[in-house]
C-alpha cells in the first residue's frame, strides 16, 4: 500500500529533513499535461499512485489553525499520515511535525502504528516505536519523539480533522526534485473530538488538483516553461486550514487583508475558504 519499498526505506532513513515547497491550484486537464511533461523530462522517475489519509491534531485554542491563518513565522502542524489503496490504509504511518519557516519546510517524523497513538507514554508503545524505526539513530529518534509527543501528551493536542485524497507522485532518482498531484480531497471530523462540527464530511470538486513541487534547488527550465504556458502560478494553500474552515465554524473572518482567509471561486460556483 502506498509508496514502494524503496520509497518506504528512503522515508524511514530521514527522521528529519527540510526542503522548499511550492503549491499550485490547477485543473485536472492541466494535471495531465504536466504529467506528460514530467514523464518526458524526469527519466527514471517512476509514476506512483496511492491514497493518503492525514489526521491532524490541534489544541483547545486551535493553535496550529490560527497560526496558519495569520501566517505566523515559524509555525507547525502535527499529523498522523497513513498510506493506502482503494482497499484500505496501512495501520502503520508517520507521526509528523511539519514546520514552516519562511520558504523552508522542515519535517520531523517517525513510524508508529495507529492504535499506539492513544498510548504514547506506555512502555510497550515506546518499544514498538523503536523496533519500527530501527534505521534511525537512537538519539535522533528520541529527539524527534520528544518534540512531537510533548504537544500531544502535555500540550493537550487531540485529533480534530481527517483528510483523505489520491496522490500521483514522481521523484527523480537523485531525490532532488519531487512533484505530487493530489485529487479527490475529502474532509471529515474526527471522533471523538472536543469540538462540535457543523458538518461531518465535506470535500472539493473532482477536477480540483493541488500540485506541489518539492526541492532544495530552483525548478528546472522545462518545468518553469510548462507552468508559464499553462499560466500556473504558486498559491499558498493549507489543506488543514481549509478542512477546519469547512468542517467547523469559521474561527476568523473569511475576507480580510493578507494573513487571513481568501475566497476561491471554482467553476462549480461553490466558494471555498483557504489560507493565503
Amino acid at each position: 500500500m502506498g509508496p514502494t519499498t524503496e520509497e518506504d526505506q528512503r522515508m524511514s532513513a530521514n527522521c528529519v529533513f527540510q526542503r522548499k515547497e511550492k503549491k499550485y491550484l490547477i485543473h485536472s486537464g492541466a494535471m495531465q499535461i504536466m504529467l506528460r511533461e514530467c514523464a518526458g523530462n524526469m527519466p527514471g522517475a517512476p509514476l506512483q499512485h496511492y491514497r493518503i489519509r492525514s489526521t491532524y491534531f490541534d489544541d483547545e485554542n486551535w493553535q496550529c489553525y490560527k497560526a496558519q491563518i495569520v501566517k505566523q513565522v515559524p509555525r507547525f502542524k502535527i499529523r498522523f499520515r497513513q498510506y493506502g489503496n482503494p482497499g484500505g490504509f496501512n495501520p502503520k504511518g508517520f507521526l509528523e511535525m511539519k514546520m514552516k519557516d519562511g520558504a523552508i519546510t522542515k519535517k520531523r517524523r517517525f513510524w508508529i502504528c495507529a492504535p499506539w497513538l492513544n498510548a504514547l507514554s506506555d512502555e510497550n508503545t515506546a518499544d514498538g516505536i523503536i523496533a519500527l524505526n530501527a534505521g534511525i539513530t537512537s538519539d535522533a529518534l528520541a529527539e524527534t519523539y520528544q518534540a512531537i509527543t510533548s504537544h500531544i501528551t502535555f500540550g493537550s493536542f487531540q485529533p480534530v480533522v481527517q483528510i483523505e485524497y489520491q496522490r500521483v507522485s514522481l521523484e527523480d532518482p537523485q531525490g532532488k526534485l519531487r512533484i505530487t498531484f493530489d485529487t479527490n480531497l475529502g474532509f471529515s471530523a474526527t471522533r471523538p473530538c472536543r469540538f462540535v462540527p457543523r458538518r461531518e464530511r465535506d470535500g472539493l470538486p473532482g477536477d480540483f488538483v493541488i500540485m506541489e513541487v518539492k526541492s532544495m534547488e530552483d525548478a528546472p527550465d522545462w518545468l518553469k516553461e510548462t507552468q508559464r504556458q499553462l499560466s500556473v502560478h504558486p498559491h499558498a494553500f493549507s489543506k488543514y486550514a481549509l478542512a477546519v474552515s469547512m468542517i467547523y465554524e469559521p474561527l476568523l473572518p473569511a475576507n480580510e487583508k493578507a494573513g487571513s482567509m481568501t475566497t476561491v471561486h471554482f467553476s462549480t460556483g461553490v466558494e471555498y475558504a483557504t489560507a493565503v
